[in-house]
């Protein structure tokens, strides 16, 4: 305590530039020693610290980093003074109370305020070591969103200028700042302040890279040209950027160094980065950069898909409510990027089911299946259904729905062939034999008189006798096939509605006419288990196929 007080009383002599006096130049050093002693005293008996947890201690301590202007050359102890002090504080952030008595805003503001203008490498380093002691702390993360913290350390990541060449320093300070960051944005109570406050800089890929790290490669991430799916950046950027953040650093540090703490951004700022003007980006994923390479190697795949079907209902019912036709860009750009996501993660299905998603798609598409300005988004809908009907779990789930799914899909019959088809092969999947919704959804399709649909489909009687040879011929075949199929499940062995359907078929002319004949060179030789037939249709009905990326 008494060194604590000998430090508040004799701090001034750290920026003594008189040093032809000798009792100002003894009191330099005098000054200096007494820090060194109480640095030794922590280093020796730790459990000491605790005495500079007093509120009136730790103020008498932090006199000697006073942010001031200081010409280094004429004060030679300010250097080493403020290098002792700065390393005497990191060694009491070690201690609990002793972080307690530093984390307040005014104290950090110091701290933030030696990034600036740190008087060596040495005290930068120890100023970054501080802050990394007090960042798990509420007030640390408030201070880095709301004063200015987060641009001081933002202009430490950046690169500077174009001479800017990498060292062992710079990579080490760039890291230590990379690594506060990282934890101030994961401090449960601000945050989430910090990390809005940072999306107004930084592309929202470098966003989530810096929350989630790891350092190293956060730190090559800021210097690296990219365009990925989830990270887009290059020299240009960081070059526009680290000038935009110096000019608020040096606004912030002018203001600060007046007596101002709170240093706020007005509520309609965020930097523009141009090149990411025809960008949109979904659950940390840029879509149209998805799209071109849909097998990326996702950091949160799961995250991508719920951000996807959220931005798919949301923008499919705007446009759909629009009195003067919707806009069907973004929801078929959304329907396909969910689908490729789907094909690459098959097991997403589960967890969008688990979401209720596949009864919101039901309830959508008998929503706006008879909408004939929106039989495009309908038809992204049913593409979507498609391609979650491959698994098992989606079958049962459609089981459950309300309004019944089989009633639902039949109604898609009349938009036109493809969406005819694609509905045709989610009713096929959705009568998968391992599934244990299997049988309502037969009885459904009885008493929506599915079957006799279905031989109504089949019956070459009541086709138009002038078809003739057409692109659309394939698909016809192909809708043929699934017609087949689906009549052969509804009929199969295992549920208590068999004999019901085969009493209704068996002895059918149609049917018996398709029955036996293998209708498998139909198909397109392309299709999957998982594709199916979406995607390979052709002609009229290939507007349901799959959009390539934008370019």
């Amino acid at each position: 305590q008494c060194l604590a007080v000998y430090f508040c009383n004799n701090s001034k002599y750290m920026y003594s530039t008189d040093l032809s006096n000798p009792l100002e130049k003894r009191s330099c050093e005098h000054l200096l020693s007494a820090l060194k002693a109480a640095l030794n005293v922590v280093n020796t008996i730790p459990k000491l610290a605790v005495v500079y947890a007093d509120p009136r201690c730790m103020d008498m301590i932090l006199t000697c980093i006073e942010p001031k202007e200081v010409d280094l050359a004429s004060s030679p102890y300010y250097e080493p003074a403020r290098h002792v002090a700065l390393t005497l504080l990191v060694h009491l952030t070690t201690n609990k109370p002793c972080v307690d008595a530093l984390s307040n805003d005014k104290t950090l503001v110091k701290l933030y305020l030696m990034l600036n203008q740190p008087p060596s490498k040495n005290c930068l380093v120890l100023v970054l070591d501080v802050l990394q002691g007090l960042a798990k702390t509420p007030v640390a993360s408030w201070s880095a969103a709301t004063q200015a913290g987060g641009i001081y350390l933002l202009s430490l990541v950046l690169p500077q200028g174009d001479d800017f060449v990498e060292d062992e320093y710079i990579e080490k300070v760039q890291e230590k700042s990379i690594a506060i960051l990282m934890t101030l944005c994961t401090e449960k109570v601000n945050g989430v302040r910090l990390v809005t406050f940072i999306q107004r800089f930084l592309p929202p890929g470098l966003v989530d890279q810096l929350r989630e790290g790891p350092k190293e490669s956060t730190r090559k991430a800021f210097h690296i040209k990219s365009e990925t799916p989830e990270h887009v950046w290059n020299p240009d950027m960081a070059k526009k950027l680290s000038q935009e953040v110096n000019r608020l650093k040096a606004l912030a540090a002018k203001a600060q160094m007046n007596g101002t703490l709170n240093i706020p951004l007005k509520d309609e700022y965020k930097f523009h980065f141009q090149e990411l003007d025809n960008e949109i980006f979904v659950g940390g994923v840029y879509v149209r950069l998805f799209m071109k390479q849909p097998e990326f190697p996702l950091r949160n795949p799961k995250r991508f898909l719920e951000g996807l079907l959220k931005e798919f209902f949301n923008k499919s019912l705007q446009e759909t409510q629009k009195a003067e036709g919707g806009d069907v860009t973004m929801p078929v750009l959304l329907s396909a990027a969910t689908v490729s996501l789907l094909r690459i993660h098959k097991l997403l299905s589960e967890h969008a089911a688990s979401l209720g998603y596949v009864s919101s798609l039901v309830k959508f598409v008998d929503k706006v299946c008879g909408n004939e300005a929106a039989s495009e988004i309908c038809g992204s809908a049913l593409r979507l259904g498609h391609q979650l009907s491959v698994n098992v779990t989606v079958a049962e789930n459609l089981a459950s729905v309300k309004p019944g799914a089989i009633s639902v899909f039949m109604r898609c019959f009349e938009i036109g062939l493809g969406a005819k088809i694609l509905a045709m092969e989610i009713i096929k999947r959705s009568l998968n034999p391992k599934s244990r919704g299997r049988d309502g959804l037969i009885k459904e399709a009885l008493d929506c008189k599915l079957v006799q649909t279905l031989l109504g489909i089949l019956d070459w009687k009541a086709e138009d006798a002038s078809k003739g040879v057409s692109a659309n011929n394939a698909d016809e075949g192909t809708l043929r096939v699934l017609v087949v199929d689906i009549i052969h499940l509804l009929r199969r062995e295992g549920s208590p509605y068999t004999e019901v359907v085969r009493d209704m078929v068996d002895e059918n002319e149609v049917w018996k006419a398709y029955s036996q004949q293998k209708h498998d060179l139909f198909l397109p030789s392309n299709a999957t288990d998982s594709t199916g037939v979406a995607g390979l249709l052709t002609g009229s009905a290939a507007v349901y196929a799959l959009p390539p990326a934008s370019k």
